[in-house]
């Protein structure tokens, strides 16, 4: 078996290796390194191997993988966005249901081999966040994508790498069918993962929910644990044993960490030294009757998300608006109660929350009501949270109208009322907004902004469509391999900057057909070749042109464009633009006479970007300096 192991490890992808080094986007076209649900699946590739192989990368691999994904594409619920392939940190990009549930098997089998409390808080924020947003409350039809700022479940393209009409449909037959044969074992796995066998004949508890545990501990003892509890909408959680005689084995505890002062009682008497983020043992003789009572209070805490917004969270739970919703049935299926369901609000959704500097615990109140019968129903949730904010008009839905424009970048401008919201559970509703801008005077980097991608990174970029990833310390646009859905056009916008008059030059190579280069005096970007406001200058050496011009009203604008015969594909050019006021200059390398002087007054400020349109790219060296 160890032979038969130890082959499957060479001839496997080396997952060991692309996650500690990021390397998820250097296959090329090979589409499984950076597709979400195969990457979730392989998750456990290194904690597995671990048990046989010596090589130390394999027991820190999978949580290195997971900071990398977390970084590039993190989303509040616990998990990196795919459709299908990883999609960068928007949240108006997806995860899709086979994702979450293969994602939560991973981590509940490294759980076995890596004695990390930090594993079953990350199990806990999928299973009791992202799970139940995919699917309708009865669980009878699920969303293929789940995003977290979601403002329909309908019908209608988004723009997605891997687009489907349906795919944000509640429907048995939303999106591709695997997530169908896929979801069910969501639930069950976690409940079967909860508790594990130690090595010393113990028991240790990963995860938390009310539940009975039957096991064998020390040398084939029975032992029966009935654990009651309202967690994660409660934070007391009772453990009682059943033995048919006194036993000393280990008891071992996942103590969250993000829990700053918890506690542990046996028998009514706190035990000492509990800390948060640990695994901690008890090893004693435990009798029948004994109780176990681990007190876990929750403080309400801030996230950063993409632009600079936030997102809420309690204790394992994230918490988003409370939308009245309107439900429809449009098809009803052979079987009874199998059915596709569109919902769109019915009430305002477009809000920011007014934070300040005082205790968090003074800006939002926590109201507890009886459990329901499904603690997942957002108009009966038992926790809710109420909070102050104010609509933000500017921010709609985008030019196709399935979806919202991105979060704003905070803090952002509002001269509307301040209004009370409640805020519910992620997974109780199946529409969202679980990003929230801060209301605030805006701030953007307007004198100076540069950008060489140094170590593979880069802060403050938001991806809208296409492949975009770092490699070689530049940003790299991939090939679109699917052109039957999604749009061929993709970009990444510095939505932290805001520029009027300015130089803008950037060093891109194009190694593909198609054009590449700089957007400038941004606004509005979204999912989509031409979805946004601004300028554009790209380079295309197949057809030897650079060509400047505009997007309008979703649609492309040409202003002026130049033939240059000496372009060629897989050579780096540095392109210049000079903007000041409605006249434009474009640079090409070091020549002081411009290829292209242009005029035109549409756009006059805006966010800095890249673009690309049915091209591979590499851009780097990115400088605005402000006129």
């Amino acid at each position: 078996m160890l032979e038969l192991a130890n082959k499957l490890k060479t001839q496997a992808y080396q997952w060991q290796d692309i996650f500690s080094q990021n390397l998820f986007h250097y296959y090329g076209n090979d589409y499984q390194p950076r597709h979400m649900v195969n990457v979730a699946q392989a998750l456990k590739f290194p904690a597995v191997v671990a048990q046989f192989a010596a090589e130390p990368v394999y027991a820190t691999a999978m949580q290195k993988g997971i900071a990398h994904m977390m970084h590039d594409n993190g989303q509040p619920e616990g998990l990196a966005a795919g459709t299908e392939h990883m999609s960068g940190n928007s949240s108006v990009e997806g995860v899709e249901t086979c994702t979450v549930v293969e994602w939560m098997q991973s981590l509940e089998t490294a759980s076995r081999n890596i004695h990390d409390a930090n594993i079953g808080d990350h199990l806990e924020r999928v299973a009791f966040n992202a799970l139940p947003a995919q699917y309708s409350r009865d669980l009878k039809n699920h969303s293929y994508y789940t995003l977290p700022n979601q403002i329909k479940a309908a019908n209608g393209q988004h723009g997605f790498y891997q687009d489907y009409g349906n795919g944000l449909l509640l429907s048995p037959y939303s999106g591709f069918p695997c997530c169908r044969y896929n979801l069910h074992m969501g639930w069950p796995y976690f409940v079967k993962n909860s508790a594990l066998a130690t090595p010393e004949g113990g028991v240790a508890i990963n995860t938390y929910g009310p539940m009975e545990i039957s096991a064998f501990v020390a040398k084939g003892t029975a032992l029966k644990i009935t654990e009651s509890t309202n967690y994660p909408f409660e934070e007391h959680i009772y453990l009682s044993l059943s033995l048919p005689a006194a036993t000393t084995f280990p008891l071992v505890l996942r103590i969250p960490a993000w829990c700053a002062s918890p506690k542990v009682l046996v028998n009514g008497k706190p035990v000492a030294g509990v800390k948060p983020g640990q695994l901690y043992t008890i090893n004693r003789k435990w009798s029948s009757a004994d109780k176990v009572t681990l007190n876990f209070p929750m403080q309400i805490k801030i996230e950063k998300q993409v632009n600079n917004a936030v997102s809420i969270v309690r204790g394992p739970l994230v918490y988003s608006l409370k939308i009245k919703q309107t439900a429809t049935t449009i098809k009803e299926h052979k079987v009874a109660g199998f059915v596709d369901t569109e919902i769109v609000p019915a009430s305002a959704w477009n809000y920011g929350l007014t934070l300040n500097n005082t205790l968090l615990a003074n800006q939002f109140v926590v109201v507890k009501s009886a459990m329901p019968a499904n603690p997942f129903e957002g108009q009966q949730s038992p926790v809710t949270l109420k909070a102050k904010a104010k609509q933000i008009p500017a921010w709609t839905l985008d030019y196709r109208q399935t979806s919202a424009f991105e979060v704003p970048h905070s803090p952002v401008a509002s001269t509307q009322k301040t209004e009370d919201i409640e805020l519910v559970p992620f997974g109780s509703q199946n529409i969202r907004l679980s990003i929230f801008p801060t209301i605030g005077s805006p701030k953007y980097i307007t004198d100076r902004f540069t950008e060489d991608f140094t170590n593979n990174t880069s802060e403050g970029w938001v991806i809208y469509g296409g492949r975009w990833f770092y490699k070689d310390d530049a940003v790299n646009c991939g090939e679109l391999e699917n052109k039957s859905s999604g749009t061929y056009g993709s970009k990444i916008v510095a939505t932290n900057t805001k520029f009027d008059d300015f130089t803008f030059a950037a060093d891109i190579t194009t190694t593909g057909a198609g054009d590449a280069g700089l957007i400038f005096r941004v606004s509005d970007a979204a999912i989509g070749a031409d979805a946004y406001k601004g300028y554009y200058v790209g380079i295309n050496p197949t057809n030897k042109t650079l060509e400047f011009g505009k997007s309008s009203d979703n649609k492309w604008m040409p202003i002026a464009s130049v033939t240059r015969t000496l372009f060629k594909l897989d050579q780096t050019y540095r392109i210049k633009v000079k903007a000041k006021g409605t006249r434009f200059e474009v640079y090409i390398d070091n020549e002081t006479t411009p290829a292209i002087a242009a005029s035109d007054g549409e756009y006059k400020s805006g966010n800095v970007g890249l673009r690309t349109y049915r091209a591979m790219a590499k851009i780097d060296k990115v400088e605005v300096i402000k006129l």
